[in-house]
């Protein structure tokens, strides 16, 4: 959430987040004039959000969303993930998807929550999905 917001409030677009995110703060700094350390900046919005919001947090509301993460999960299989937490995960799904389904909801929720309380130096300085090539750890 930090990064979406790192895009959407500096005007750059989200599908640049690549190459992007690691001189968003400079590029703002130089032509704004805008001295803020911006990942924390947007941390600290992103906190605040979920703070506020936190009591329409709702469980899923279609079983489609546990075939969609399930389909996630066995795209890093296909490619050869070697990951012993991905393999987990993908048996529990294989096993009783609904309750996997539920444990993951669970299980993103309490990252999250982990997360805001390690506080924005626990974000790292660039996070767009496939840049690291592995499976990020829930709460990440």
């Amino acid at each position: 959430m930090t990064y979406e917001l790192f895009s959407e409030n500096s005007g750059i677009c989200r599908f640049h987040r690549k190459w992007s995110e690691v001189i968003t703060e400079e590029i703002l700094m130089a032509h704004y004039g805008l001295n803020v350390n911006y990942k924390v900046h947007q941390f600290e919005l992103a906190h605040e959000i979920f703070n506020r919001e936190q009591g329409k947090i709702l469980y899923w509301e279609t079983r489609r969303i546990a075939d969609m993460i399930l389909g996630f999960l066995e795209q890093w299989e296909h490619v050869g993930l070697k990951d012993p937490e991905l393999h987990a995960w993908l048996a529990r799904f294989r096993e009783d998807k609904p309750s996997a389904a539920r444990a993951w909801w669970e299980a993103v929720l309490e990252g999250q929550r982990a997360t805001f309380e390690g506080g924005a130096d626990k974000i790292p300085d660039n996070f767009t999905p496939g840049q690291q090539g592995k499976l990020p750890k829930l709460g990440s």
